[in-house]
């Protein structure tokens, strides 16, 4: 029995917004001229979170729908539950042994950007070099740096 399952719903619920918040701490909002580059980046970012934790092969759950690395015991959970002011939450949630090791958000518009309108939220392994980066800090919605 995991730590996970002697907990109740609300514990689960908390410890997991918990993991969110230290993951998005150390999380970069990185921006792009189209979508079509932001969603590049969010497949790069799902890789380097995949080769640094050591993952080779990924088999979907037909049940949960999750896909898992058993044998090193990673778990990509994808999210589209969250709208409104919320909506930045969306995306891969990525676990090692119950753990919320990395997020990789889904490209987000800003309609009323003049340049750079596509974002992506993301704590992943990824190098920082000419990707325009901001910090999201301290903030639960990175939007709206």
């Amino acid at each position: 029995m995991s730590y996970q399952d002697k907990l109740t719903l609300d514990e689960i619920a908390k410890n997991d917004d918990d993991m969110v918040r230290d993951a998005i701490r150390i999380a970069y909002r990185y921006r792009f001229q189209c979508r079509d580059a932001a969603n590049r980046f969010t497949v790069n970012c799902f890789n380097a979170c995949m080769v640094n934790l050591a993952v080779t092969k990924i088999k979907k759950d037909k049940k949960s729908g999750h896909f898992f690395s058993h044998k090193q015991q990673v778990r990509c959970e994808e999210r589209t539950r969250y709208q409104g002011v919320d909506l930045w939450r969306n995306g891969i949630y990525i676990y090692k042994t119950d753990e919320l090791a990395y997020f990789v958000g889904k490209p987000q518009c800003e309609i009323l950007a003049v340049s750079l309108p596509w974002w992506v939220v993301t704590n992943a392994p990824v190098e920082k070099k000419r990707i325009i980066s901001l910090p999201a800090i301290g903030n639960m919605h990175p939007g709206r740096n």
